[in-house]
């Protein structure tokens, strides 16, 4: 009985679903009150990037003493404790504003390393920047601290890319 009363009332419903779609609508115009609108134009300086005259002084490799400890301890005790130095590369690069304005200048470092891992690596965190007045030297300075100087076979680059620019007005 609850069947029969449920499909009678979902046919009903339908019913009136597809007389109400079907019923055609008629146009009716209304006004609509809108506040006024203006557009006004302003100016205003902003900052955009240009890029700068710079001159690469100088590359050139430094090195530095790095001393490591080593422990070897068994059951939270230690049992041997071991302490080395190790001479690092330490690349340098000497830039001088040449522009007529200050600016940053980015220098981005790559060691590479044939004896770590067996393949050629990108010693990381090897981005400096420098702020420089015009006619300003600056040298940044970039250590590899995962390269022995004195044991691996390694070469290193720098590069200023584009990303050396200044904002200044417009």
């Amino acid at each position: 009985m609850r069947r029969k009363i449920g499909i009678a009332v979902g046919v009903i419903i339908a019913v009136v679903a597809i007389v109400v779609c079907l019923v055609p609508l008629k146009e009716v115009a209304y006004t609509v009150t809108v506040d006024y609108q203006d557009t006004e134009t302003y100016y205003e300086t902003e900052p955009y990037e240009a890029p700068l005259d710079y001159k690469v002084v100088k590359s050139y490799v430094d090195k530095d003493t790095v001393t490591h400890t080593g422990r070897i301890s068994i059951g939270g005790v230690i049992v041997s404790e071991d302490t080395w130095e190790e001479t690092i590369p330490v690349g340098c690069v000497t830039v001088q504003n040449t522009d007529r304005v200050s600016g940053t200048f980015t220098v981005r470092f790559s060691f590479y390393s044939k004896e770590l891992f067996d393949r050629e690596i990108d010693v990381p965190f090897s981005i400096k920047k420098l702020n420089l007045e015009p006619g300003e030297k600056g040298t940044a300075k970039c250590p590899a601290y995962d390269i022995n100087m004195d044991e691996d076979e390694w070469f290193w680059s720098m590069r200023l890319p584009q990303a050396q620019r200044l904002s200044i007005d417009k």
